[in-house]
């Protein structure tokens, strides 16, 4: 069963979704979202607010018991982080075609762990962290260094 801790964050250029917390006279409660990784996912309608940005972040916690394949985030032709063969994976896409590269990072098993990816403006370099170290740097697949697509 694969597990994804329900908060994260993804920014996008100005735009910022971050989950409600708490404020400090309140009581704080931490959520958990068990997916199975194969039949189960969370979905979150299309906006606007997410359609002509350049720069990307994405990061999230997650605690996997196997990374054989699948999304973990991703928008349908603009971005995706994923799994496959026990690696973490992106692909963006942008003028030039986009095919998904390998960053041979291996996705530790059965421990929590804080993800994230990130792509600078108009730039054509992808750098991926774990628990807040740099372990890839890269290029933006089909992004290049244009805007990610719609």
């Amino acid at each position: 069963m694969k597990r994804i801790f329900l908060a994260f964050c993804l920014i996008i250029s100005t735009f910022t979704f971050l989950p409600t917390s708490a404020s400090a006279d309140s009581v704080d409660i931490d959520s958990v979202l068990n997916l199975n990784g194969s039949t189960q996912w969370a979905n979150s309608t299309d906006t606007n607010s997410l359609n002509n940005f350049n720069a990307i972040s994405i990061e999230f916690w997650g605690n996997f018991s196997s990374c054989a394949s699948g999304n973990l985030v991703a928008k349908t032709s603009s971005y995706a982080l994923y799994c496959v063969s026990g690696n973490m994976d992106y692909a963006l896409g942008g003028a030039g075609s986009w095919s998904g590269v390998d960053s041979k990072v291996l996705v530790p098993l059965n421990e929590w762990h804080h993800w994230a990816l990130t792509r600078a403006a108009s730039t054509n370099q992808v750098i991926i962290y774990l628990d807040g170290q740099v372990v890839y740097t890269g290029t933006a697949d089909g992004a290049g260094t244009s805007a990610i697509t719609q």
